[in-house]
């Protein structure tokens, strides 16, 4: 048998251990193949509704989405326009859960959105054409430029779960690397690093990714509408899911995705999944 390590010893080399995993990219639900893809999303969109609370971002995506598929985002500063801008954002990051704590957003009126207005309006044109199918050297530096420039735009320090909801949520470029994504995915920063992983989880589910582009709800109708969710928001729903505590409270994502490999451990949410929290 060989030599028992001391306390310092054993300590040493369990970190030892934690920063070599992180060194080599994600340890997640994007390579597991007992994530239930399918199932995740079923749940997910079992209670779907005009009035519940994740159809605010239906309502946020289509009011950007028909300006920008009309060619006419100037128009979001003239009239009324603006006001709508900054309500509709507003309310969809309130859905989310943004306004809540000490954040900075929770003591600000909605103009505070309007030099992120402005940022959306001027953004790149090839930046509504990214989605997680296209995530290549060209798509992840304009995603990265653009999320600068929100970034700026935004009081505060403005974290990557606040800049990537509003960037999912407009463009419809990157799922929303919040606390339950990042915990599904195993993606513990927003990078390129991770935008290339989840491209590359994309092309090996693009049907079941495809299937699950479901078409937005319409605020006056409740109806579907024509447009789709981009391929962004339905990793995100996948990992959202797959990432959420037993006792979320939403019925749709209320209980554990199913995984064959038993119970979840506990970890700190800040580190991945099958690592040990220090």
């Amino acid at each position: 048998m060989g030599e028992a390590l001391s306390e310092p010893q054993a300590w040493g080399s369990a970190l030892h251990s934690i920063e070599s995993q992180r060194s080599q990219g994600p340890q997640s639900g994007l390579t597991d193949p007992s994530v239930d893809i399918e199932g995740n999303l079923r749940r997910y969109l079992a209670d779907r509704d005009a009035s519940a609370r994740y159809a605010s971002f239906d309502y946020c995506f289509n009011f950007f989405q028909t300006y920008r598929d009309q060619n006419e985002l100037p128009a979001l500063f003239q009239g009324d326009a603006l006001q709508t801008a900054c309500l509709q954002i507003g309310f969809y990051l309130a859905s989310w859960g943004m306004f809540r704590g000490s954040t900075d957003l929770l003591q600000r009126s909605a103009r505070v959105f309007v030099p992120l207005v402005e940022v959306i309006v001027n953004a790149a044109p090839e930046i509504w054409e990214v989605d997680a199918h296209n995530y290549g050297r060209a798509g992840c530096q304009i995603v990265f430029d653009t999320a600068r420039q929100i970034r700026a735009a935004l009081p505060g320090v403005a974290s990557d779960t606040l800049v990537t909801k509003i960037m999912l949520a407009t463009f419809g470029c990157v799922p929303a690397f919040d606390s339950n994504f990042k915990r599904g995915a195993g993606l513990w920063t927003f990078s390129p690093r991770a935008l290339r992983a989840l491209g590359e989880f994309h092309n090996r589910n693009a049907e079941a990714i495809e299937r699950y582009r479901m078409q937005t709800l319409d605020f006056d109708s409740a109806a579907p509408t024509s447009r789709r969710y981009p391929r962004a928001k339905v990793i995100d729903m996948i990992f959202f899911v797959a990432g959420a505590p037993d006792d979320l409270s939403e019925p749709h994502v209320r209980h554990r995705t199913a995984r064959t490999a038993g119970p979840r451990t506990a970890h700190s949410q800040d580190a991945p999944a099958g690592n040990i929290a220090v």
